[in-house]
C-alpha cells in the first residue's frame, strides 16, 4: 500500500479553468486539445469561420492528365494536385477544373465559372509575358480593379500575380511545380491566414551551410536544403535545381531564404531551415 499526502490524486475547482477565463482567442487554429479543452468546460458549439471553397485552374495545351500515356511534347499535370494538397494542408476545401488549353475564350468560360463558384481563385501557369500566356488577360477580365501586382522579386517564381476581381482573391502562379510551391507556401498561405485573423508560429531549424550559395541582390531567393547530421551538428546542403523539376523538393527537407540585401551566402554560415510542413 501506498501513502497519499493530503491533495494529491485530486483536481480542485477552478484548478483547469476559471470564471471568465479566456480559454482561445480570436484567430486562433482549433487543434484536438482546445476541443478537449473546451468539452471540459461545457462548450460543445463554437462560433468559427467557414472554410474558404478555393479554385485551381491548371492551363497549358501540353498537358495530360495523370492516368494519361505520355506523348511527345507533352507533360503530365502535376500542379493541379501539387497546389490542391497544400490547400487542403491549409485547412481550406478545393475545387479543381478541367486542364484549360492556351486559348484565351476558352479560359475566361471556365473561369468565369469557377470565380460563381468559389471564394477564391488560383490560377497555376500562363502567368509569364509571351503569346501564350492568356491569365493576366483573363484576370483582367473577371471583374475590377483587376490585376494589381504581376511579378515579384523572387526566384523562383517571379511571375506571381496578385489581383482582386469584385471583392474577390485572384491568384496568378507560375507554372514550374517548385516555383508554384515556393510561392504558395511564401506568399498565398500568409494570405490565407491573414484572412482568418489567424498567426502562425514559425519554427525553424537552425543548420550550418555546407557550401556556398550564390544570390542577386535585390530580389529573395529560396533554396531547398537536406538537412544531415555529422558529429551531433546539422548541415544543411544545398539541392540545386531547375524550377521545373518537383524532385527538388521531394529530395530536399525544406528551404533557406535568402534576403533581397544578400549576394549569397558563405559555407559554414548558420542558417534557419524552414522544414516542409508534413
Amino acid at each position: 500500500k501506498k501513502s497519499l499526502s493530503v491533495g494529491e490524486n485530486i483536481i480542485f475547482k477552478g484548478e483547469e479553468s476559471k470564471v471568465n477565463n479566456k480559454i482561445l482567442n480570436k484567430g486562433h487554429k482549433i487543434r484536438a486539445q482546445d476541443i478537449g479543452s473546451l468539452l471540459e468546460s461545457g462548450i460543445t458549439k463554437l462560433l468559427v469561420h467557414s472554410k474558404l471553397n478555393i479554385g485551381v485552374l491548371s492551363s497549358g495545351d501540353e498537358l495530360l492528365h495523370p492516368k494519361e500515356e505520355l506523348q511527345p511534347a507533352k507533360i503530365r499535370d502535376i500542379n493541379t494536385y501539387t497546389i490542391s494538397n497544400l490547400i487542403k494542408s491549409s485547412g481550406n476545401e478545393v475545387t479543381n477544373y478541367p486542364i484549360m488549353p492556351d486559348n484565351y475564350e476558352s479560359q475566361l468560360k471556365i473561369a468565369k465559372k469557377a470565380f460563381q463558384e468559389c471564394d477564391i481563385l488560383i490560377f497555376s501557369a500562363g502567368s509569364s509575358i509571351s503569346y501564350r500566356d492568356t491569365t493576366a488577360k483573363v484576370i483582367k477580365n473577371l471583374g475590377k480593379p483587376g490585376i494589381l501586382v504581376h511579378g515579384i522579386s523572387v526566384k523562383p517564381g517571379k511571375p506571381t500575380i496578385l489581383g482582386i476581381c469584385d471583392k474577390k482573391l485572384i491568384l496568378g502562379l507560375p507554372g514550374n511545380p517548385v516555383s508554384a510551391t515556393m510561392i504558395f507556401t511564401n506568399i498565398v498561405n500568409p494570405i490565407l491566414n491573414s484572412m482568418y485573423n489567424f498567426t502562425p508560429i514559425n519554427t525553424y531549424t537552425e543548420c550550418i551551410l555546407s557550401e556556398n550559395i550564390s544570390s542577386h541582390t535585390g530580389r529573395v531567393d529560396y533554396v531547398p536544403v537536406k538537412i544531415t547530421n555529422k558529429d551531433d551538428k546539422l548541415y544543411a546542403k544545398p539541392v540545386f535545381g531547375k524550377s521545373n523539376l518537383i524532385n527538388t523538393l521531394v529530395f530536399s527537407d525544406g528551404y533557406i531564404s535568402i534576403p533581397p540585401a544578400k549576394r549569397g551566402l558563405y559555407k559554414n554560415s548558420k542558417v534557419k531551415v524552414k522544414k516542409y510542413e508534413q
